[in-house]
């Protein structure tokens, strides 16, 4: 790899947490291996277990399935959010033989598995909507842990590399989540029971594979309520506003593909489902390979915003084939575009928001807060794809989906301390 023209930046990015730099070689290669590894291991049970749990809902309460869902998802994210921040904040202070990370690596992994497994037993609804909330907290803490592990343990001429497996093993098991899903679907309660296992697994083989070194002898960031607020700084709020819009401009699409396909485009049901199939297919495999070409080029040229914004416009220019002309044509052309720039940003956008930290010794909670801007998205995009859908129609959220991307763009290319 060649390293960047830029000087490196101030903050966590640039100072590794082991004496001597960060590790290299057969050290690095292994911790690389794990990024993959621990990435697919969240995402498939998250992925998995939405699924199932609306399957589980459907099951026990037909009539009422979609209120009650609602209220599962709505607590689930709140947790997430929640134990995002405060998981990285405390993983900042964390002063143990393991390391910084790992206690809340594993950690959180070994209160997710018997928060899932309570939801999948549950007696009754508030056992459910409490054991998934429970899931979806221990998870985001460990994945709180996961993402610091990149600011301290990687140089910055490898933060594309870094991004790009982690984004790989995201989408991994994305796909191998949605097939256990599939597979468990009319025993929903049994496939909650067996997937949380996968992530408190790879969370303990990162702990033996990737060890950190210890932090008992380490400076600890000051503790107090205001190390639980967001950084006043203007580029990590550019960052956080970028990823937010990007990733809302996907969802306000993602989340009404179905009725787009049958009330926009004219198609049965069925048939829907089959283009809908084979859209996913289409956007899968463009993520898959612009993932690794897009964060290994850019640790090349040195550069991230070029790619993360160029990402954010293929995603908003990528519908107007489907505002010009809708079909079934355009609406895979869209899948194929939005795969492409969901790809290069998941890979090269990891990489900039590290490199936007702040100095200060915080980084697992200013990553936790940067993790809100996908978590928030998830939450508003229902609502607003409705809202805007019921009151101007389709075309009018294609519309504001082009708006945010750009807006997204914009964002990112104002930030000043990253190429």
């Amino acid at each position: 790899m060649t390293a960047p023209a830029t000087p490196p930046p101030e903050g966590p990015a640039a100072v590794p947490a082991r004496p001597g730099g960060a590790a290299r070689g057969a050290r690095q290669g292994r911790l690389f291996a794990m990024f993959a590894v621990t990435a697919a291991g969240w995402s498939l049970p998250n992925t998995a277990s939405a699924t199932l749990a609306q399957a589980l809902v459907a099951q026990e309460s037909p009539d009422r399935k979609v209120a009650l869902f609602a209220v599962v998802s709505t607590v689930g994210a709140v947790a997430a959010m929640v134990c995002t921040v405060v998981g990285g904040a405390w993983s900042d202070r964390t002063r143990s033989r393991f390391g910084r990370r790992t206690p809340w690596i594993v950690g959180g992994a070994l209160v997710a598995v018997p928060g899932l497994v309570a939801a999948a037993v549950a007696p009754n609804f508030a056992v459910l909507v409490a054991g998934y909330a429970l899931f979806q907290g221990g998870m985001n803490a460990s994945i709180a842990g996961l993402h610091a592990v990149t600011p301290d343990r990687v140089p910055r001429d490898r933060l594309g590399l870094a991004s790009a497996v982690t984004g790989l093993g995201y989408l991994i098991g994305l796909v191998a989540g949605t097939a256990i899903a599939a597979a468990f679907i009319e025993a929903p309660a049994a496939g909650l029971l067996a997937v949380p296992w996968v992530l408190l697994a790879t969370a303990a083989a990162f702990a033996v594979v990737a060890p950190d070194a210890s932090s008992r002898d380490a400076a600890s960031p000051p503790t107090r309520w205001r190390a639980l607020l967001p950084p006043r700084d203007r580029d990590f709020l550019l960052a956080f506003a970028g990823r937010f819009l990007t990733l809302l401009a996907l969802l306000l699409f993602n989340t009404y593909g179905l009725y787009i396909a049958t009330d926009h485009l004219g198609l049965a049901t069925a048939e829907a489902a089959a283009v809908i199939a084979l859209g996913t297919l289409f956007l899968g495999v463009a993520a898959l390979v612009s993932t690794m070409v897009a964060g290994i080029a850019s640790d090349r040229i040195g550069r991230r915003k070029p790619l993360v914004a160029g990402a954010s416009l293929v995603l908003g220019l990528g519908v107007t084939p489907l505002l010009a002309a809708p079909g079934v044509a355009t609406m895979l052309l869209f899948s194929a575009l939005a795969g492409i720039g969901y790809g290069t940003y998941l890979s090269v956008d990891a990489a900039l928001m590290v490199e936007v930290l702040p100095s200060g010794g915080d980084a697992g909670k200013d990553l936790g807060f940067l993790a809100l801007a996908n978590t928030a998205p998830v939450v508003l995009a229902p609502g607003l794809a409705a809202a805007i859908v019921t009151l101007l129609g389709y075309r009018a959220l294609f519309a504001a989906l082009m708006a945010c991307a750009t807006g997204g763009a914009l964002c990112i290319l104002s930030i000043r301390k990253v190429r």
